[in-house]
C-alpha cells in the first residue's frame, strides 16, 4: 500500500496527473485518497509506463514527480 503521507505531499498539479494515470491505466474512477489502497509494485509499474506515454512536452515536470515520490517510498 501507498502511505498517505506521500499523496500528501504532491502539489495539485502532480496529484491531478498522478490520478490521471491510475484512472486510464485501470479503466475505473478513482478518488484521490483512493491511491493510497493501491499495491506499491503496481504503483510503481503505472509510473513507469506512463514515462512513456507523456507527452514530451510534459516529461521533465513528470520525472520530477515520479522522483519525489521514489524518494518518499525509499524513505517510508
Amino acid at each position: 500500500m501507498i502511505h498517505s503521507d506521500l499523496l500528501n505531499s504532491l502539489n495539485d498539479s502532480e496529484k491531478v496527473t498522478l490520478l490521471a494515470c491510475v484512472q486510464h491505466a485501470t479503466k475505473k474512477d478513482y478518488k484521490y485518497e483512493d491511491l493510497q489502497y493501491l499495491r506499491r509494485p503496481f504503483f510503481k509499474e503505472v509510473l513507469q509506463e506512463y514515462y512513456n506515454i507523456i507527452k514530451s512536452d510534459q516529461k521533465k515536470v513528470y520525472k520530477q514527480m515520479v522522483d519525489k515520490i521514489n524518494l518518499l517510498l525509499k524513505s517510508l
